[in-house]
């Protein structure tokens, strides 16, 4: 009977409400329906076989080629026994490292693909071979520039690259900034002690080949604000609902967000641009992690968490996953005018 109940307020607190009418709840769709827009309906041209030992672009293409948005993100959904890993590269390309054969499962997300706040996800299993051919693939250079850092601020970037594993790094030509060193895992990391413009060249190598490629790193005074996360704890999600909360934090602008260490649930990706994180849990439990905000001035990081529950339409409020005001003031309505659940024989 209350699920009946639920059902039907959830079903009218999505229904518009007429023009003028008493107490009417007017309900207003978040996504697009004009012909402006252009949803997002498949991604295509994903890699769906990879050598276990060489690093793979992950990339995919939009269908239709028209569509609004069109960048496509990736994270991964389930490893198995590949030792899989992906590192994004910019906002369009990402690279997909295995170690053993497989399959694994990663996901395709393009950030308000079906509208404003609705992302298109679609998920996809990528077979990881043994290889055995006794060929490799010399590496390809794929790192976008190093991002600019500040005086006396710890710095880290991580240099990518195409190719059969293991690739060393080398720095061939120019100098690091001060304070900074290049590891031959490609890692950039210290802290800069000098401000400046700094050109360098470094060199990839494996037993196939090399490639070489010039970069620069500029290094400021350090100013304006560290961040200060604001965001103490997230709410729940449910299984198979779609989840969207974004992180605050005080501190000058533009701030980036990563993951140090722990795991979002899966289905779910945290926005490094917006802070955002959303996508459509598919696994229960409790999901530690941490989170860095950082800006030209500094960072920090909170401990967070997130409880992935079953669906319960009544005990959660009968609006789980729909995210919708009007229906929780009417779900107020329903349990006011009908009394509550110990009382529910009497309907």
């Amino acid at each position: 009977m209350w699920k009946k109940i639920c059902l039907a307020a959830l079903f009218l607190a999505a229904w518009p409400a007429l023009p003028g009418a008493a107490g009417a709840v007017n309900v207003t769709f978040d996504w697009a329906q004009n012909g402006d827009f252009v949803r997002v309906e498949d991604i295509i041209g994903v890699p769906l076989i990879v050598t276990a030992g060489e690093n793979v672009i992950l990339s995919g293409s939009v269908v239709p080629a028209n569509a609004t948005n069109r960048t496509v993100g990736w994270s991964l959904v389930d490893a198995g026994t590949t030792g899989a890993s992906i590192t994004r590269v910019d906002n369009n390309t990402s690279i997909i490292s295995t170690t053993a054969a497989g399959v694994v499962i990663v996901q395709g997300i393009v950030t308000g693909g079906l509208g404003p706040g609705h992302d298109y996800q679609k998920q996809f299993s990528v077979t990881v071979t043994s290889g055995g051919g006794g060929g490799g693939i010399p590496p390809v250079i794929m790192s976008a520039p190093p991002p600019a850092g500040n005086v006396g601020e710890a710095y880290s970037h991580t240099l990518v690259a195409t190719g059969s594993m293991p690739v060393t790094w080398t720095l061939v030509n120019g100098y690091l900034p001060h304070g900074l060193v290049l590891y031959n895992s490609g890692v950039i990391s210290g802290t800069p002690t000098t401000a400046g413009s700094y050109n360098f060249t470094v060199t990839a190598s494996n037993n196939w080949g090399n490639d070489t490629r010039a970069f620069y790193i500029t290094v400021g005074q350090s100013s304006g604000v560290r961040p200060a996360i604001r965001t103490d704890s997230l709410p729940r999600g449910y299984l198979d609902w779609y989840y969207s909360e974004t992180l605050d934090a005080d501190g000058a602008q533009p701030i980036t967000w990563t993951m140090v260490s722990g795991n979002l649930p899966r289905g779910v990706t945290l926005y490094s641009d917006s802070g955002v994180i959303s996508g459509r849990p598919s696994r229960t439990g409790t999901f530690r992690f941490t989170v860095r905000a950082r800006n030209s001035a500094g960072y920090d990081e909170k401990r967070l968490s997130i409880r992935v529950r079953e669906n319960n339409y009544w005990d959660d409020g009968c609006n789980a996953g729909v995210g919708s005001a009007a229906a929780a003031a009417l779900l107020m309505g329903v349990k006011a005018a009908f009394g509550n659940r110990k009382n529910k024989k009497q309907l």
